[in-house]
């Protein structure tokens, strides 16, 4: 059950230099967490779907 796991995730992001993916709002500040202190730096987009408006603002401006 990877999925749940945010190391677990970001991990997978540096292994596999993963460039984009996609997830809950919810969910989203605890893998973006997880990917520190160490950046993905393939990342280059996260696509949040599934939550409102709101909570896809307040997740990116609090890890920004």
């Amino acid at each position: 059950d990877g999925h749940t796991d945010p190391q677990y995730i970001a991990d997978l992001i540096r292994r596999q230099q993963i460039s984009w993916f996609t997830m809950v709002p919810t969910l989203a500040s605890l893998y973006i967490e997880a990917m520190h202190p160490e950046p993905c730096t393939s990342l280059r987009a996260i696509l949040l779907g599934g939550g409102s408006e709101l909570q896809a603002t307040e997740v990116l401006h609090s890890n920004a």
